[in-house]
C-alpha cells in the first residue's frame, strides 16, 4: 500500500533511511560516517519536512513502512529538463527486491502528473549500481554526472530524468 505520511511516521523514516543507507552503501561510503548516522537529527529533519508541506509517500508491507520517497516540485529557474524531483528513495534492507521502489516511483510520478509536470528527475549515487540500474530499467536516462557532498566529502553521481510519465505512472 502506498500512503502520504504524516509526522507520526518521521521515526519510522528515518529508521528507514539509516538502515537503507548502511546496507545500500557500505562498498563507497566510509564505514564511519555509516557508523555516525545520527536518528534523532533525521527523525527531526523529516519531521520538519512533513510540517513544512513536503510530499513523503510511503510504501507499506503489512502495515509496516517498508520504503519511502520525497518528491518535491522546483523553482522554473533550474536548468533541467524536468522541474521536480524524487528526492529521496529508501527501502529498508529487510524489503529490497519486493517491488517497494519501483511502486514508490511509479506513485511520485502520478504526483508530478497531478501538478501539471511531464517528467520527473531523480538522482542517484554512481556507485549504487543495483538502483542505477532500476532507474533505468524504469526509464530513466542519464542527464549529467556531478558530486553529492556528504560530511564534506564529494560522491559522484548522476542525474537521471523520466520522459514519459504516462508509461512509468501505469506501469
Amino acid at each position: 500500500m502506498i500512503r502520504p505520511a504524516t509526522s507520526e511516521d518521521a521515526s519510522r523514516i528515518a529508521e528507514v533511511h539509516i538502515a537503507a543507507w548502511k546496507a545500500a552503501y557500505i562498498h563507497f561510503i566510509p564505514q564511519v560516517v555509516l557508523d555516525n548516522l545520527n536518528h534523532s537529527q533525521w527523525e527531526e529533519k523529516t519531521r520538519n519536512h512533513i510540517s513544512e508541506g513536503a510530499h513523503f509517500l510511503l510504501s507499506e508491507a503489512e502495515g509496516v513502512t517498508a520504503a519511502y520517497a520525497l518528491w518535491l516540485p522546483f523553482p522554473r529557474s533550474i536548468d533541467w529538463p524536468h522541474k521536480n524531483l524524487i528526492s529521496s528513495l529508501y527501502c529498508h534492507p529487510d524489503y529490497f527486491g519486493q517491488g517497494h521502489g519501483t511502486k514508490l516511483i511509479r506513485a511520485c510520478a502520478r504526483l508530478a502528473q497531478k501538478q501539471e509536470h511531464t517528467g520527473m528527475m531523480i538522482e542517484v549515487f554512481k556507485d549504487n549500481v543495483r538502483t542505477l540500474a532500476l532507474y533505468e530499467r524504469l526509464g530513466g536516462r542519464q542527464i549529467s554526472e556531478g558530486t553529492f557532498t556528504f560530511e564534506g566529502k564529494p560522491y559522484p553521481d548522476i542525474l537521471l530524468a523520466f520522459d514519459d510519465l504516462d508509461a512509468l505512472a501505469s506501469g
